[in-house]
């Protein structure tokens, strides 16, 4: 049997977003959108309101990926002593990452 590192934390974002649906939902919902484009509903007053938001959950995305990486280091790391980066497949980024959940 293998003990997970005791190091491994959930940043306060990601585990906001993989407990609270509400959260989860809006997260998703700001993050499905075209982000060169600006919702059709959204007037100057909450111009502001809506560019914190979608940075709020861009910062819950980024937070995710780190701890995708963080749990697969924690699992892994005796089998990774000179892995780097350039290792991983073509194509691996934080946006596939994020999409399939899985590092």
């Amino acid at each position: 049997m293998y003990e997970l590192v005791s190091e491994f934390r959930l940043s306060e974002s990601t585990a906001g977003y993989l407990t609270d649906p509400l959260v989860l939902k809006a997260v998703d919902s700001l993050l499905d959108k075209d982000s060169s484009t600006l919702p059709s509903t959204l007037d100057s007053t909450g111009l502001a309101s809506y560019l914190r938001a979608r940075a709020a959950a861009l910062a819950v995305k980024y937070d995710t990926v780190i701890a995708l990486e963080g749990l697969w280091r924690a699992i892994w790391a005796e089998l990774l002593v000179g892995w780097s980066c350039t290792d991983w497949k073509e194509g691996r980024n934080p946006d596939n990452l994020w999409e399939e959940q899985s590092f």
